[in-house]
């Protein structure tokens, strides 16, 4: 009677175990059907704003600032995450140099344009540019558009509330209309009107002022806009996104919560997986970098990081130098280490830090640098593959390798290490999508390089997996082996059938081309 009265509980419990097992199981399949509705779905919110005139649109909700109509991400430095008028808003700080650099050129406005903003000042509104063509001078809103006189209005600041402010730009007409708070204030009659082949950047730009202010809901429309839609934009008590594209950003957020969902089952199933240790990683034999750092150089590296990730800032940059120890193929070594941010960095989900260590001699003078970067979000295999065919060709690249970081003794995870020593004659170069380019150059066959990539592949499987460092699941890091592969087999190799006269044939050019000319054409 006891087992027949839990019979319906281990029934549903077996069911629930076979349906995780099946999940896990069809993990390949179902990563890229997820991957490929949040694609759709994101490109649906865009296609949608793009229907409805929308040339380019800036919500700033994300860590991480894209334009919502081309998908594309934006360079942003030094500034802030803060509270919008209903998500997140951007501040631009005047301490150091703030900017959001589009991927929107000047030209792609064209003759008939609008441009549509909410904008909060501080108390005191200071001389500053919000971007090329509209700027704070003297206490007054300035229109600057190229090759036509200015049209300024004066504007007050209305402490912690964000202002719209707009202006329509209609060539055939001969007329630009400035707009605050959905009221027309003032138009000027216009010259033909030629961009300049710049990039669209909010805030400070080179050598203009300091930016202070805070941006938020930035949309540019592939026409000018009408007095009452503009009015109708700047009353709306929803954003932009929501109001023209409602349905299909809903549909973006169910499919990035299945998919986030997926991810956590996975991660469940690592957590219960002894066969994923750190002592994988030590034991396949791997160069590590053991750093020994003081708790203030530990403080002032964590704050850097945390700044830098949490408001998503990806523009080139470092932090400041600081001088560490560490164990390094089993020497003890000296070196300068700073923290990169730019595009080499791993994904925003990513803990690990991009770095360079100046190796120092014994005499403290720099000797190498090295730049390391997490093999999460760079083709790493092909990276490592692409320099261990370098190296089998005769070109001299010491890096890149994958190795292992720790610090003070704890794990920090798998790395990518290259070198930056221009004295040592490294043909690597550090550049994204190197791997691809230099294969198809090396006198190798397709079926030799894919028989090296799968033996790199067998050697770092184990390890990769156990880096529980990783923001990737093992499931995850599986699936991105395989997807490097495709990339391998797709890119240009050599398909020649394999035959004694072919390869002499390969290694003859390649050896005229890089080893005997070299940089030199003449030689």
């Amino acid at each position: 009677m006891r087992l027949r009265s839990r019979l319906p509980a281990l029934v549903a419990a077996g069911l629930v175990l076979a349906a995780i097992v099946g999940l896990v199981a069809r993990a390949d399949a179902l990563l890229d059907l997820l991957a490929g509705s949040v694609a759709r779905a994101d490109a649906a919110v865009g296609n949608r704003l793009s229907a409805a005139g929308v040339l380019a649109y800036w919500d700033f909700d994300e860590v991480r600032p894209r334009n919502r109509v081309s998908g594309r991400d934006v360079e942003t430095g030094g500034t802030r995450i803060v509270r919008g008028r209903y998500g997140s808003a951007r501040a631009f700080r005047p301490g150091r140099q703030s900017f959001v650099r589009t991927d929107v050129p000047l030209p792609a406005l064209g003759p008939q344009f609008t441009f549509s903003c909410w904008v909060r000042f501080p108390e005191k509104v200071r001389n500053q540019q919000i971007f090329q063509y509209l700027a704070v001078a003297g206490g007054k809103l300035v229109l600057r558009l190229p090759g036509q006189k200015p049209l300024a209005w004066p504007i007050e600041a209305a402490p912690g509330r964000f202002r719209h402010v707009a202006f329509t730009v209609d060539e055939a007409a001969g007329t630009a209309r400035l707009y605050i708070d959905g009221e027309p204030q003032g138009s000027l009659a216009l010259q033909p009107l030629v961009h300049k082949s710049l990039q669209l950047c909010f805030g400070q730009d080179r050598w203009t002022p300091p930016a202070a202010f805070a941006l938020d809901e930035v949309s540019v429309w592939a026409r000018a806009l009408s007095p009452e839609e503009v009015r109708a934009l700047a009353r709306q008590r929803r954003s932009l996104g929501t109001s023209r594209a409602f349905a299909r950003l809903a549909a973006l957020y169910a499919a990035r919560t299945f998919r986030d969902t997926y991810g956590a089952l996975l991660l469940a199933v690592d957590l219960f997986n002894p066969l994923l240790h750190e002592s994988r990683i030590y034991s396949a034999g791997l160069p590590s970098y053991a750093l020994e750092l003081s708790r203030n150089d530990v403080r002032h590296f964590n704050a850097w990081f945390n700044d830098t990730a949490d408001n998503g800032l990806n523009a080139p940059a470092t932090s400041d130098k600081r001088k560490v120890d560490l164990l390094v193929r089993g020497r003890r070594r000296s070196a300068v280490m700073e923290l990169v941010a730019g595009r080499q960095t791993g994904p925003e989900t990513s803990s690990k830090r991009t770095f360079t260590l100046e190796l120092l001699d014994a005499d403290g003078e720099p000797e190498r640098k090295l730049l390391l970067r997490p093999v999460e979000g760079a083709p790493y295999l092909l990276d490592a593959l692409a320099a261990k065919l370098a190296r089998d060709s005769g070109l001299p690249p010491v890096a890149p390798e994958i190795v292992a970081v720790s610090t003070n003794g704890s794990f920090d995870g798998l790395y990518l290490a290259a070198d930056l020593s221009g004295d040592k004659g490294s043909f690597w170069r550090g550049e994204a999508e190197q791997w691809r380019e230099l294969i198809t150059r090396l006198p190798f066959f397709r079926d030799q390089a894919l028989a090296e990539f799968d033996r790199i592949a067998g050697r770092l499987k184990a390890p990769l997996c156990s880096d529980r460092k990783s923001p990737l699941t093992s499931r995850e890091i599986v699936h991105e082996i395989r997807r490097q592969r495709r990339l391998l087999e797709d890119a240009a190799l050599d398909r020649t059938p394999r035959s004694d006269e072919a390869l002499v044939a390969r290694v003859a050019d390649f050896v005229r081309e890089e080893i005997f000319l070299g940089d030199n054409p003449h030689a």
